[in-house]
């Protein structure tokens, strides 16, 4: 069932990494975050690696409509 009540995230500045996204993505895959529209990241340091695992998680998730990366080492490898 999804859980209607929460449509945004917000985890800013929080040292997530490349392995915090690895998280979320586990989390936002599951039938109860579909309703995620909102995925804030800024400043979290998840370079490369971090956006190819959220890249595969947009593929699924197809809910989240606003994602805010900025300040985040992606350079251009990680923002193809």
């Amino acid at each position: 069932e999804k859980n209607r009540s929460i449509s945004e995230w917000h985890l800013v500045g929080g040292g997530l990494q490349a392995s915090g996204c690895e998280a979320i993505g586990q989390a936002l895959r599951s039938s109860s975050a579909q309703c995620i529209e909102t995925l804030n990241l800024w400043g979290n340091n998840i370079g490369v690696a971090g956006a190819r695992v959220l890249a595969d998680l947009l593929k699924e998730n197809r809910s989240i409509r606003q994602l805010d990366l900025r300040g985040n080492a992606l350079g251009a490898e990680g923002t193809k």
